[in-house]
């Protein structure tokens, strides 16, 4: 306990971050794994039927795999798994008594499996469970083709069990997922807008506090959109028709896009005025308020925590649209009360949407229009399965294809070891490693070292709860609040889902009660196979991140030159060119993603000395951010037309992007480029109006930035940290 806080206070704290982690856990998927599980194991328990104890295996994967979203999403993953693990268990039933025939089918098998996760999320999401339950096959071997084709059928009914829970006994609303997406993105707003309050109300905050903003923000909110985006053209494919809800959720989606650009240009202005100087004037901090409120609101109407009337929509529109009026009479720089005030204006059409869409109406002719736009985007995203990836990754670099060949392998070698040396319960060994092995290296160390811990922990607790359940009635009422807390933690935290899943297997498939060794038997598997997949995937063709990280930097760096040279034809014509802005905005934001999660992967390998430079590639990644930070400012600079227009300027521009373009060259291993500066020709820039003048400021941070990027990606080369692209 830290020194000054009292008893009081620190039982307060710890409530209050129980309470954010209650809130983080998947309950009703918890709940709906533990109906899943318990009740073909309560059957089995009154009809004496044995084989419904697959029913349960068969339901419990099935929720697994059921990480919601779309329910047509949903279905096809549930659909998958239920097919899929009937004739997995049928196969491996059929092949586990025979060594010579389980090794090569079980080879192809965990190869086609793993291989067909080109397809899209439902094969990658369903693929590993399938091949789980074909272990489980394995491990309990029937040469009786009958009876290894009733274990099949039992399990597909215990599959369509998960299914009637999950998509027919809980509450049947299709657009509640694609609602609920929506408001995740307006959620992540407020979030976003109540950290810059916070900075802005502070005297003094190191640049360090507003990138570390900025990234964290923008990651998840880019992130939060594209998942948004998916679940509304899903929604739409269901429903087979462009309805009322679905174009309101376009509008919302929409409007959400073109606040994240006012909220990271709000940022950044806040950041070059140092915090608090921009906060002068109460009229200005009600209008952020006023805001952040307006964005909470929006996702709590979206998500259903909020009742909404007419009148109170129409009364928080009213309240929106007069406060961009008082903000003139408060002490803000001009720049921030324009952010501001636009991102109240549109504030005010997601209130009117949000409401409009819980309320029922029908479509509203200017807010459709505010959409029309999508229609082709929205059918990309429809598009279902892509036979052609099968082809595309049948190639020697394909990431996935030397995954699948790798799993087929290690799984072949499992099966190896356990008829060799005998091993009781020797599939929860194969089980490990299959669940262990991941495309990347660091994926494969973190995934072994959470499964072990959460396991050796599982099975002493599991041990325990064996030696005191003394009948299976008793153990069947101790396995549904451990499959309920196995499901919810599943979306936290890996280690403390293997830790509930431990006693879940071992509990269930107890030979008689009281048998506590079991435990230990899954302890002694599972750390086993741990060890064989890690050493696997240093030995069988390894895929470091360093080989890739480069792409990815070129990737982020053409982007955002292709943001500037944007904003420059839009500066040049005169023509705003919004929907161009806001798709290479969009463009920046998911390349940065990509650059930041290959890096965490690269910093997560340098125990293997492959991700030395991984701090130099960072440190590229950050100013590449912040770049496109500034460059997001100036698209939201209004007025200054001939300022804009002025060759100074356009010379100017062009050699920013020039510079972003050089430095694109040097990662390709193309040779140096030439340095950008902004000294010297500022001057010429600056013409008449308050307007003209920021932009001035603007361009100038631009180019420093741009400086600075090219000296990180010199050194970066220097230190030799990751390959040319």
């Amino acid at each position: 306990m830290k020194r000054g806080i009292s008893v009081r206070e620190w039982v307060t704290g710890l409530a209050r971050e129980g309470a954010a982690l209650a809130r983080q856990m998947d309950w009703a998927r918890g709940l709906r794994a533990g109906a899943a599980l318990c009740v073909p194991l309560a059957a089995v328990d009154v009809t004496g039927f044995a084989p419904l104890g697959w029913a349960a295996l068969g339901g419990f994967e099935a929720i697994i795999s059921d990480a919601g979203g779309p329910y047509r999403i949903r279905l096809t993953r549930l659909s998958l798994l239920s097919l899929g693990g009937a004739l997995g268990l049928t196969v491996g039933s059929l092949v586990g008594g025979n060594v010579w025939l389980a090794l090569p089918v079980t080879g192809i098998f965990c190869f086609l499996w793993s291989y067909l996760g080109v397809l899209g999320p439902a094969f990658a999401g369903s693929g590993l469970l399938v091949q789980v339950i074909y272990i489980c096959g394995l491990g309990a071997p029937e040469p009786d083709v009958r009876a290894a084709g009733l274990r099949g059928l039992v399990l597909l009914a215990g599959g369509v069990w998960a299914m009637v829970i999950s998509l027919v006994l809980w509450p049947f609303d299709p657009y509640r997922p694609a609602r609920n997406a929506v408001g995740d993105c307006y959620e992540a707003l407020a979030s976003f807008q109540r950290g810059i309050r916070e900075l802005a109300e502070r005297e003094r905050v190191r640049p360090a506090l507003w990138h570390r903003l900025a990234k964290h923000h923008q990651r998840r909110l880019r992130a939060s959109l594209e998942t948004a985006w998916e679940a509304v053209a899903s929604v739409r494919a269901e429903t087979r028709a462009e309805s009322a809800q679905s174009s309101f959720m376009v509008v919302l989606l929409e409007t959400a896009d073109m606040l994240l650009g006012r909220s990271v240009a709000l940022a950044e202005h806040m950041e070059a005025l140092g915090g608090s100087a921009g906060m002068a004037g109460g009229g200005g901090a009600a209008g952020l308020n006023e805001l952040l409120e307006a964005e909470e609101w929006v996702a709590g109407v979206l998500r259903k925590r909020l009742d909404v009337t007419r009148t109170e929509a129409g009364e928080r529109r009213r309240r929106l649209a007069d406060l961009p009026k008082r903000l003139g009479e408060t002490g803000w720089d001009e720049l921030l009360r324009g952010q501001v005030a636009e991102g109240l204006l549109l504030m005010e059409t997601a209130v009117e949407a949000a409401a409009a869409l819980r309320l029922g109406e029908g479509k509203s002719a200017a807010l459709a229009a505010r959409g029309s736009h999508v229609r082709e985007r929205m059918a990309r995203l429809r598009e279902g399965w892509r036979p052609e990836n099968l082809r595309s990754h049948l190639r020697k670099d394909s990431l996935l294809l030397r995954h699948a060949v790798r799993v087929a392998l290690v799984c072949m070698v499992d099966v190896g070891i356990v008829h060799t040396l005998r091993l009781d319960h020797g599939y929860w060994l194969l089980m490990t490693s299959l669940i262990v092995l991941q495309p990347y290296v660091s994926g494969t160390m973190r995934r072994g070292l959470e499964r072990t811990v959460g396991t050796v922990a599982g099975g002493v607790f599991a041990a325990v709860l064996a030696i005191a359940l003394h009948t299976k009635l008793m153990t069947a009422v101790a396995l549904f609040p451990l499959s309920v807390l196995c499901l919810t933690f599943l979306p936290i935290n890996y280690a403390v889902f293997a830790f509930f899943l431990t006693p879940v297997f071992v509990l269930a498939y107890l030979p008689y009660p009281g048998d506590w060794q079991l435990a230990l038997v899954r302890v002694g598997d599972t750390a086993m196979g741990a060890l064989v997949a890690l050493g696997a995937m240093r030995v069988l063709f390894p895929s470091y991140e360093r080989e890739r990280a480069g792409s990815y930097l070129v990737a982020s760096l053409e982007a955002n030159r292709r943001y500037v040279e944007t904003l420059l034809e839009s500066w040049a014509t005169g023509e705003p060119r919004t929907r161009q802005l806001a798709q290479a905005r969009r463009a920046t934001g998911l390349a940065h993603n990509a650059v930041e999660e290959s890096l965490d992967r690269m910093m997560a390998e340098r125990w293997s000395r492959k991700g030395q430079g991984a701090e130099a590639a960072l440190a590229v990644a950050t100013y590449l951010r912040r770049f496109a930070q500034s460059v997001t400012a100036m698209t939201t600079l209004n007025g200054a037309a001939a300022w804009k227009a002025s060759a100074a300027v356009q010379g100017r521009m062009e050699a920013v992007a020039g510079a972003i373009g050089g430095v694109e060259q040097q990662l390709r291993c193309g040779g140096p480029s030439a340095v950008v500066s902004g000294d010297g020709v500022a001057g010429e820039a600056v013409a008449a109006g308050e307007e003209a003048a920021l932009g001035a400021r603007l361009l100038a941070r631009l180019e420093r930035q741009a400086a600075v990027l090219e000296r990180q990606v010199e050194q970066l080369r220097q230190q030799q940290g990751i390959r040319c692209a």
